[in-house]
């Protein structure tokens, strides 16, 4: 009796066993199951997801091919606008070289060249110049006086003959300067009275003289710049070194 009660025990705690086993199996294939689900379903959106990629980048790349081709063909006329216009600057760069190598090596015609081109400034001043000197100059009583009285004297006695008169005499150390007016005259009667002048004993200067004149319906007004030096008209110091050593020159040959 015993050991039946022992054998049924070890039949039902073996079919507990076997029960028990069949469910953790069939627990254990459930999981496997649906984690195997799951690795499909998860492959399967992937799939989708990577298709749906796809199928965005297929639209995106069709829109830029698209826009692509259209900047392609309105791409010939931009270029064509550009070409045109580097070649209208290469023409007009062409041209103007060639003007410019035809212009080389071309002097303009000597009528209009002495219209335009620079004068060069004579070697003396001029009676503005002269003037200006005069202006700047000091005063040396011993030569000033001498010829201030000589040359009111002069045209007091003479001034009728001419119908000329002295408005303002008056000399420094280098320079003269007279102004008057001659009535019924003009610059040739300046130039004798003038001339006439410079002979007399009392004159002190070389005998040159710069005038300038306006002349209305009776009377001829001058102004006359009378240097005491031949070298102080000379506008440069070494053209007034040059003309002070010809003077010297002259001076030896005479006295020889």
């Amino acid at each position: 009796m015993r050991n039946l009660i022992l054998v049924a025990i070890g039949l039902a705690g073996g079919a507990l066993i076997v029960a028990a086993s069949h469910s953790i199996w069939h627990q254990s294939g459930e999981q496997d199951t649906a984690v195997l689900g799951v690795l499909l379903t998860d492959a399967g959106l992937h799939q989708t997801v990577d298709a749906a990629r796809d199928s965005r980048g297929f639209s995106l790349e069709t829109r830029e091919q698209k826009a692509k081709a259209e900047l392609d063909r309105a791409a010939p006329a931009s270029t064509l606008a550009e070409r045109d216009t580097k070649s209208l600057d290469s023409l007009q760069s062409d041209l103007s070289k060639q003007v410019s190598n035809d212009s080389m090596g071309r002097a303009i015609p000597d009528v209009y060249s002495s219209m335009v081109k620079p004068r060069p400034r004579p070697e003396k001043l001029t009676t503005p110049e002269l003037y200006e000197s005069f202006e700047g100059d000091s005063r040396d009583e011993s030569w000033a006086y001498p010829m201030e009285l000589g040359i009111n004297q002069y045209i007091a006695e003479r001034g009728g003959v001419y119908g000329a008169a002295f408005e303002y005499v008056e000399c420094r150390s280098r320079y003269c300067t007279i102004a008057g007016v001659v009535h019924g005259g003009g610059q040739e009667t300046v130039n004798e009275f003038m001339a006439e002048m410079t002979q007399s004993g009392w004159w002190q200067t070389y005998g040159g003289r710069s005038t300038v004149g306006s002349r209305n319906d009776t009377e001829y007004r001058f102004v006359s710049i009378i240097p005491r030096a031949e070298e102080d008209t000379a506008r440069s110091e070494s053209a007034a070194q040059s003309v002070q050593k010809g003077t010297s020159n002259k001076a030896q040959s005479a006295d020889s």
